[in-house]
């Protein structure tokens, strides 16, 4: 992956975060991504924070090019010097319903949950456990106003 590729890719699919590695292995594409943002207290929006840990969060992703995307986002946990709190950072794209999925890979699954009405055959298009397709389903007819 040239650079300037890599780049638009970034830009388009994952603002805020910088491909550092990726890989092809058969039908899957593995791409690292580590934010490339400036880390910010949750707590009391203090910039005055240090980084104590990072970690490896893995994310399904909507295929890109026809690959299967599993994305390895860094983590990083977070400690203030104004207030003390110690926070784990958000993932920005990832999905807010507790699926370890993007929230772009959600929107793709609710729109083919209304296509074809099946769970079955939306999980394996998309090549998701049934069980998460379940769970995004279930939570957007929860919602107030899921009509469109």
């Amino acid at each position: 992956m040239t650079p300037i590729v890599a780049e638009n890719i970034e830009k388009i699919f994952f603002p805020g975060y910088k491909i550092t590695n990726f890989q092809f292995i058969e039908k899957t594409c593995f791409l690292s991504i580590v934010p490339s943002y400036e880390p910010v207290c949750a707590k009391c929006a203090s910039n005055q924070v240090i980084v104590h840990q990072r970690r490896t969060v893995k994310l399904t992703d909507c295929k890109i090019f026809g690959y299967n995307t599993i994305l390895e986002v860094e983590v990083r946990v977070l400690r203030c010097k104004s207030c003390g709190k110690t926070h784990v950072e958000r993932i920005a794209i990832q999905s807010k319903h507790g699926v370890m999925i993007t929230a772009r890979l959600e929107e793709e699954v609710i729109q083919e949950m209304e296509d074809t009405g099946s769970i079955k055959a939306t999980s394996k298009r998309l090549n998701i456990g049934w069980d998460t397709c379940k769970k995004v389903h279930k939570r957007y007819l929860q919602r107030p106003y899921h009509l469109t």
